[in-house]
């Protein structure tokens, strides 16, 4: 597929965007598969793009049906609109400070570059079962590392100011590394070759990467990435494991707390819930491990087992 560059930046070659605006309506999987594939190379051009494209993904899980009803009828139009309309993107300045803004939701995490507020690509991707039960601390971490690798010709080599709207993380990653927990470091060990500083914005100013994280492109294999467990280094057998586990479940401060880890914290320390309260100091390095909670290396233990 090809660009076209201008002074104005990059944008697509209306000859291949033809091509798929006149693309007949698909009979099969495989004509979907076929076609959500030719048009993956503009999500770097529409930010929304999966999103639109989401009821034709449904499509291709295992056990459902071929049936083209109105929704995919819908979103099969709306999807070569957006193609027509794509927008042009800014072209690289190596003497511009570059910005990379990322976000992460339940199912997705999404990154975009930018140059003067100005976006020069986007990406996105889903997150795998066992990244959908990180905390949201770990998901947002997991966000900007996604985001530093895949534009890694442009982020490599020069400072990068990275835009996050989950504060935790802007003094994470300004401690020293053996302070954060294990999986954050695993995290953080695989950005050391990057020159970055984080810094906090509400989310309400990051609409696009907080769209891209709601509307991610599916991850292949080898994106899903698996990160060791710390359960695994604990000095506990496996029958106390389960105690603490079972205990866990039951505790309804502890309850509330993974809520709060893996949904994410409030803003504001006066609209924590009671009870977790004297955790939230410490809530960048509380994590949930296999249905126990951990504060880095050492387990939260239930009152009940106290």
């Amino acid at each position: 597929m090809g660009h076209v560059i201008s002074k104005e930046g990059i944008s697509t070659d209306p000859q291949k965007v033809k091509a798929i605006s006149d693309l007949p309506t698909p009979k099969n999987a495989k004509d979907i598969r076929r076609i959500l594939g030719t048009v993956q190379y503009l999500a770097r051009y529409i930010p929304n793009l999966t999103s639109t494209a989401h009821p034709l993904q449904n499509l291709l899980k295992k056990d459902v049906p071929f049936t083209w009803a109105e929704s995919q009828k819908t979103a099969f139009q709306k999807l070569k609109d957006a193609i027509a309309g794509s927008p042009t993107l800014a072209m690289y300045d190596h003497r511009k400070e570059l910005t990379l803004e990322n976000d992460a939701s339940e199912y997705g995490i999404g990154s975009v570059l930018l140059q003067e507020g100005k976006p020069l690509a986007y990406a996105s991707r889903t997150l795998s079962p066992a990244e959908q039960n990180y905390a949201q601390i770990e998901k947002e971490l997991l966000a900007i590392t996604f985001g530093l690798r895949k534009f890694h010709p442009f982020t490599f080599g020069r400072p990068v100011q990275i835009i996050t709207d989950h504060k935790p993380l802007v003094s994470i990653t300004k401690k020293p590394l053996c302070k954060a927990p294990r999986r954050l470091q695993n995290m953080l060990l695989k950005v050391q070759e990057y020159s970055f500083e984080v810094t906090y914005r509400p989310g309400l100013e990051m609409l696009i990467s907080d769209c891209l994280s709601r509307a991610p492109v599916r991850a292949t294999d080898n994106e899903e990435e698996e990160t060791v467990s710390n359960i695994a280094y604990t000095p506990f057998p496996a029958h106390r494991l389960q105690e603490i586990r079972a205990a866990t479940l039951t505790d309804p401060v502890l309850a509330r707390l993974k809520v709060a880890i893996i949904q994410g914290w409030p803003d504001q320390k006066e609209k924590v819930p009671t009870g977790i309260l004297p955790y939230f100091n410490y809530r960048d390095e509380l994590t949930v491990q296999d249905g126990i909670i951990m504060r880095a290396d050492r387990i939260v233990i239930p009152q009940s087992l106290r």
